[in-house]
């Protein structure tokens, strides 16, 4: 499995003797800087951050660096390849640390549960170019700096599912025994966008739930409701989902053309732009 960052309070939880599985909840740095590189790019879905301070903070600790190559090659990656909304992501997860931004995979062959709009080839030059921005922005230092603040929004949206979180549930309600580690990653950067990556590392499967921040308190810290509880769900579920849909899209297609044409505009606005896109794309609260 990717070895996991400490920061602060962000650590294991477990949701009780009789609720199965184990979750961990952190803020995880290489979400931040992949947020940040395509904030920087001019990405729309990664340019809704709703933690006023923190998106300052960013902005002023990358806002100069944006010439920077891995801004222009992410820039050509969602023009050319269409690397945008859970690809980004995805590809965070797949990340060791922000110290090596090393995959914790070989990308050859490809990784099961790695998007396909990237390529080997670009993946590779992207993170040459995201290693040198992550040194010349120190944003490891930028990482530290903001500890109290990834730790308390740790803090709290880990007592909410703590409190109220079933996550036994997806595999019960899928009748999947398979174990799987459950990851929870609020997003300060990104604003109402939701995601559901996973990551296959010898065998062993890692679901994530990369949350967003869209609402924060009288003193403009994270804030979470249980309003969030079906969105956290929703996210896990697309490790479920996806494979399976992936599994028996031959016969899915068809009957999935002419349900996809009739709301297609409504999909297409929550970036959902064709059938044969079953990835998370924009759950935008």
């Amino acid at each position: 499995m990717r070895r996991l960052v400490p920061i602060g309070l962000a650590a294991v939880l477990l949701l009780g003797a009789s609720k199965d599985p184990e979750i961990t909840v952190r803020v995880d740095p290489c979400v931040e800087l992949m947020s940040a590189i395509f904030r920087l790019a001019g990405s729309p879905e990664y340019s809704k951050a709703r933690v006023p301070a923190d998106a300052a903070a960013v902005d002023a600790r990358v806002g100069p660096h944006r010439d920077h190559q891995v801004v222009r090659i992410a820039r050509d990656l969602r023009a050319r390849r269409g690397v945008s909304y859970d690809a980004v992501m995805g590809m965070a997860v797949h990340l060791d640390d922000l110290e090596t931004l090393k995959p914790v995979v070989p990308l050859d062959p490809w990784p099961e549960a790695l998007d396909k709009r990237w390529t080997k080839e670009d993946a590779e030059r992207f993170l040459v170019a995201a290693r040198d921005f992550a040194a010349k922005t120190k944003f490891a230092e930028f990482v530290g700096a903001n500890e109290a603040l990834y730790a308390e929004t740790a803090k709290r949206i880990r007592a909410l599912v703590e409190k109220d979180a079933d996550l036994g549930w997806c595999g019960r309600y899928f009748r999947q025994t398979k174990a799987r580690v459950f990851t929870l990653i609020p997003a300060l950067l990104n604003g109402g966008m939701c995601y559901g990556p996973r990551v296959v590392t010898d065998g062993k499967e890692e679901v994530f739930c990369v949350l967003g921040v869209w609402k924060i308190d009288g003193e403009g810290k994270p804030r979470f409701d249980g309003d969030v509880l079906p969105i956290v769900a929703h996210e896990f579920c697309h490790s479920y989902v996806n494979p399976f849909v992936e599994k028996h899209r031959e016969k899915l297609v068809p009957p999935g053309e002419r349900l996809f044409a009739s709301a297609a505009q409504a999909m297409k606005k929550q970036a959902y732009t064709c059938l044969l896109y079953t990835s998370d794309a924009a759950d935008d609260w």
